[in-house]
């Protein structure tokens, strides 16, 4: 079984590291959230509704969906990404794969993003 906190943590640990800021907008008050996205032209998340802040953000922003399923996932989050104007990337990871496996995967395409 895995664990989620240690995993979250790794991932963290990794995106940190190629440079990208970590929000908990759930730590935040409304203000200061609709503040930070507001002046942020990427967002990285898992499929949630913290995805749903990108209604702050500039037209043109990146909105990067971590998911494991694809087919399964309701579609509203690209339809509003596409609404606003937005750039909608779905990286998908593999559940039935290791943990480690996924992270590589996360890393380099986000790495790869950097780099143009």
């Amino acid at each position: 079984m895995r664990n989620q906190q240690i995993e979250e943590n790794l991932l963290i640990g990794e995106l940190k590291k190629i440079g990208v800021y970590i929000l908990d907008y759930r730590a935040i008050k409304l203000t200061e959230q609709i503040t930070l996205f507001a002046n942020a032209d990427s967002i990285i998340s898992f499929t949630g509704s913290g995805l749903a802040n990108m209604i702050w953000m500039p037209k043109n922003s990146n909105i990067y969906e971590i998911g494991n399923y694809r087919e399964l996932v309701t579609v509203e989050i690209p339809i509003l990404a596409k609404m606003l104007g937005h750039n909608y990337n779905y990286i998908k990871v593999d559940e039935t794969t290791s943990f480690e496996s996924n992270l590589v995967t996360i890393i380099n395409y986000l790495g790869q993003l950097k780099e143009k």
